[in-house]
């Protein structure tokens, strides 16, 4: 562990990673999984969708990040590691944003969508009551995946318009 957690012990842990993040960005060739850019552009222009970050990272590094890769433009709310120990919470922030946005304290099942690759993300959206978009582009299987029961399961999102089709407006809003 990192010994006993102090705020002054928490800053300097995500001052350091923070520190090292920018480098390690530039030394690395990461690079934006084929169909995410594709998916965030449509999804930003429908007038029905709002786009939010709901991310275990700490805020400025998950910023740093979406920066980097050209993405920081689609998302105009987030919800933080490092405001919430528990990633449940953390869905909790996400949906009261989402209410704020809308000026309601309801929102139905149907309209709140988590998109992620660890089971973590499928056990957070479950906490919200939120459908689950898993794709195994990370370090779980489809086969793990699965396992967490997500209501669409991608191997990847290649295929932007299988991915897509999940977010038509409902017929009341077209």
């Amino acid at each position: 562990g990192l010994g006993h957690e102090t705020s002054e012990n928490r800053r300097r842990f995500e001052q350091g990673y923070l520190d090292l993040l920018a480098g390690k960005l530039q030394e690395h060739k990461g690079r934006v999984l084929p169909g995410i850019r594709e998916i965030l552009e449509s999804l930003s222009r429908q007038p029905h969708v709002d786009l939010g970050l709901l991310t275990g990272n700490f805020e400025q590094g998950a910023k740093q990040k979406l920066e980097h890769y050209e993405l920081n433009q689609y998302f105009d709310f987030g919800a933080y590691g490092d405001h919430h120990a528990d990633r449940d919470d953390v869905a909790h922030e996400a949906l009261r944003q989402i209410r704020e946005r809308h000026a309601s304290d309801i929102l139905e099942r149907t309209s709140v969508w988590v998109l992620g690759d660890t089971p973590n993300d499928i056990t957070c959206a479950r906490a919200i009551g939120a459908n689950v978009i898993a794709v195994a582009t990370g370090v779980y299987s489809l086969e793990e995946l699965r396992e967490c029961e997500p209501d669409y399961l991608f191997e990847h999102f290649e295929d932007v318009q299988a991915v897509l089709t999940l977010f038509e407006p409902p017929e009341s809003l077209t």
